[in-house]
């Protein structure tokens, strides 16, 4: 059997649920071991990885690396270098009732019926609406 090339990959867990998978590809000259190329590649991931590290700080949600920081806030990650202050948090998911004003098509409006069925103050969202896309029509 004849080598020509090998590879080696590593996946590194980074806390918080991420992870980052480093490779290297190696393409052998006539009479290297293969042997030694995968020890030589297992050995630059490693290095690399020790390198350029990225740590989680499982109580901030924060993420360092060299001179960023980045910030989990929700589900949006913001990067910015670490003399600048993070950008505020994003706008929290629409209420129900925001939800319900903010229907263009009455098919998606019709959806909330049983929502609003129990509620007044939602009802009169539901009315409002309805009222406001039937005279569109």
């Amino acid at each position: 059997m004849k080598f020509t090339q090998v590879s080696y990959q590593k996946t590194f867990n980074l806390g918080s649920y991420q992870s980052e998978r480093i490779g290297v590809e190696i393409e052998l000259s006539e009479g290297e071991s293969p042997k030694e190329a995968l020890d030589t590649a297992k050995q630059l991931v490693e290095e690399y990885h020790k390198e350029n590290i990225k740590v989680a700080e499982p109580t901030t949600g924060e993420i360092y690396l060299e001179n960023e920081i980045k910030v989990n806030i929700g589900e949006v990650l913001y990067d910015f270098p670490k003399d600048k202050t993070p950008p505020p948090p994003p706008k929290q998911n629409p209420t129900i009732s925001e939800q319900i004003a903010s229907c263009t098509d009455i098919k998606i409006l019709e959806s909330y019926k049983l929502i609003v069925k129990k509620n007044p103050d939602l009802q009169e969202v539901y009315n409002q609406t309805m009222d406001k896309l039937t005279n569109k029509n």
